[in-house]
């Protein structure tokens, strides 16, 4: 079998009328290549013709002494044809194999005589060098893949005659680990494109694929999983411009415009599975075997994570003095992020803001963290969710400003988990099905993300149910049942707020395992509010928190006042002894323009004995 260099003086001595048209160069080629094209030798000599041109700068130069002009240094297709025995047209024309699997390319018009070029993909390769296609290097995803458990059914894929194969039932890292071992039974490797990175043209993209199968042997993972329209009809696209098998991901089964396609459901690891992945991380950790056992329950109740994303949140656990609070915070860090724009994501820690409430409520919301805690046994180990979805749901009623969005808040920061906030304004839509679509996206991501969401305001969502009048109607009165059902089968911990408690449809109401009511704060609370309103960084003078608290104000109105009162103070000139402290008739000055702008009148009753 040639060499390159053998290579170019065979081609050395055919540009020069020197012979050597009997003697072959296609072997220089990889067989594998080849195969995966289905080259003829004349095709494969083709494509060694055009990467020796560029390896080798003298062969450019002798193509243009060969057509007589000099100045043109390169091959095109009619010397091709002359030089190469049994190269016929069919071999060179757009539609052509080498074309279509970007080997090569030819340079528009001018038909024969258009100049021949080899992709720098191609001839690097062919010279031992790995480069990245630069077509592709804007779409792929990147990043280990998770660890799943062998089916039986994957080799199988093999023997389907439908070339496009969809997977769902699973998180996205489960459904391209599973498709690379069904590629692996194929004797093929993966290339993931995240589809919502896919351009307008999509035709590059598809040569440089098929090239990569050729090259590398490396089948398509096409990502759809958090695809909107637009996604994935530029995905359909691609998926009719390429050839051979290609995997598609999907949350849930669904069609691929006129594209034929195969299903398959893919499990992502079991319970008892993922307890054992986390036993193992957690083995780095110095914990009482206990302690281990029971955060390794509990964080394969929650989490999903992939094997790298498990160990990298023990890294930053054993930076900690205290890794058993740590692992949570870190193992939220590296959960799945929510879809689009329609949540807001935040980490609250404990202490960061701090909850004033009555007592019992206080009680109420102590009683709700160490049920979220404790979920995983009593539903899990001790089974009594009955073979049912096993998730928390609570409401958070009363009126606005009470402090329900500060205590999920401090919910989520005692869970160590992250909160994902909802935003209702993206997700509720006027066309019939859209809302429905963008809820089950977040519930989808929010899957082993371990996260606790928050629906504020949750009566604009998940309102009565009305009587059905027309399509609207009945549509709406669908999108609240599809609600309930995956608002129940969460995982987690579910938050909603409302200040319209009996707006909410009944079916919820039964639905929910804690209502927790927060009224209007009773005089002793809100001296309790402005006690614990102003940081000690903050200086004051002469507050007196009885007087203050005969202010009818909501927690959030004392935060508001407050806030206003320090920035008049600080606007005022400092005096020797430091900055100007806030007083009781700066805070009089701030309620009084508070109140105004709220549209709301100041009795004399409240600011009475403040001078």
């Amino acid at each position: 079998m040639p060499g390159l260099d053998e290579a170019v003086e065979i081609w050395t001595r055919r540009l020069t009328d020197k012979g050597a048209l009997d003697e072959a160069v296609h072997e220089v080629l990889p067989a594998t290549w080849r195969n995966r094209a289905a080259l003829s030798d004349a095709e494969a000599e083709l494509v060694v013709f055009a990467a020796l041109t560029v390896l080798d700068g003298r062969l450019a130069v002798l193509c243009g002494k060969r057509r007589g002009e000099e100045k043109q240094a390169w091959p095109t297709l009619s010397l091709a044809l002359q030089l190469i025995p049994g190269l016929s047209l069919p071999h060179i024309l757009n539609g052509s194999i080498c074309q279509l699997a970007g080997l090569i390319t030819v340079e528009e018009g001018a038909e024969l005589r258009a100049r021949l070029r080899c992709p720098e993909r191609v001839w690097a390769a062919l010279a031992g060098y790995r480069i990245t296609d630069p077509a592709l290097q804007d779409v792929l995803a990147m990043g280990p893949l998770e660890t799943v458990e062998d089916d039986p059914a994957w080799p199988l894929v093999a023997e389907l005659t439908e070339r496009v194969v969809t997977l769902f039932g699973a998180p996205r890292g489960f459904l391209a680990a599973a498709a690379a071992r069904m590629a692996e039974s194929l004797g093929a490797t993966v290339l993931r494109v995240r589809a919502e990175l896919l351009p307008d043209k999509v035709a590059p993209i598809a040569t440089a694929l098929l090239r990569e199968f050729v090259l590398e042997g490396s089948l398509p993972v096409i990502d759809l999983v958090d695809a909107d329209t637009a996604t994935e009809r530029r995905a359909w696209q691609l998926l009719r411009a390429l050839r051979g098998r290609v995997f598609v991901l999907q949350r849930r089964p669904r069609q691929l415009g006129d594209i034929p396609h195969v299903p398959i459901e893919v499990r992502p690891p079991s319970l008892h599975q993922r307890i054992s992945e986390w036993t193992g991380s957690l083995q780095r950790l110095q914990l009482p075997i206990h302690t281990r056992d029971t955060l390794a329950r509990r964080l394969s109740d929650l989490f999903r994570l992939p094997a790298h994303a498990r160990e990298a949140a023990v890294d930053v656990a054993l930076l900690s003095d205290q890794p058993a609070d740590a692992i949570w915070r870190a193992a939220a860090a590296h959960a799945p992020r929510p879809p689009g724009r329609m949540v807001r994501v935040s980490h609250p820690t404990p202490g960061e803001r701090q909850l004033v409430v009555e007592p019992a409520l206080q009680a109420r919301l102590d009683e709700l963290v160490n049920t979220a805690r404790h979920r995983s046994v009593v539903m899990n180990d001790w089974g009594m969710s009955g073979g049912r979805p096993g998730g928390l749901t609570a409401l958070f009623a009363g009126p606005s400003g009470t402090g329900k969005t500060l205590a999920a808040e401090v919910v989520a920061a005692r869970l160590g988990l992250a909160m994902w906030h909802i935003d209702l304004s993206m997700v509720v839509s006027k066309y019939i099905g859209e809302t429905e679509k963008n809820l089950g996206a977040v519930f989808d991501s929010a899957d082993g993300a371990g996260a606790v969401l928050l629906f504020d305001e949750a009566d604009s969502l998940f309102a009565q149910r009305s009587e059905v009048g027309d399509s609207r109607d009945r549509y709406a009165n669908m999108e609240v049942g599809f609600l309930l059902q995956r608002i129940e089968a969460y995982g987690g911990l579910a938050i909603l707020t409302t200040n319209l408690e009996d707006q909410l449809d009944a079916a919820f109401q039964r639905r929910f395992h804690s209502v927790l009511r927060f009224g209007f704060p009773s005089r002793k609370l809100r001296a309790r509010l402005w006690g614990s309103v102003f940081p000690e960084s903050v200086p004051t003078e002469g507050l007196r928190l009885e007087r203050l608290a005969q202010l009818q104000l909501t927690g959030a109105g004392v935060r508001a006042v407050a806030t206003r009162a320090a920035f008049l103070a600080a606007a005022q000139e400092s005096t020797d002894s430091g900055p100007a402290p806030v007083t009781m008739a700066l805070v009089a000055e701030a309620v009084r323009a508070w109140m105004k702008q709220q549209r709301r009148p100041l009795s004399p009753r409240e600011l009475e004995g403040w001078t």
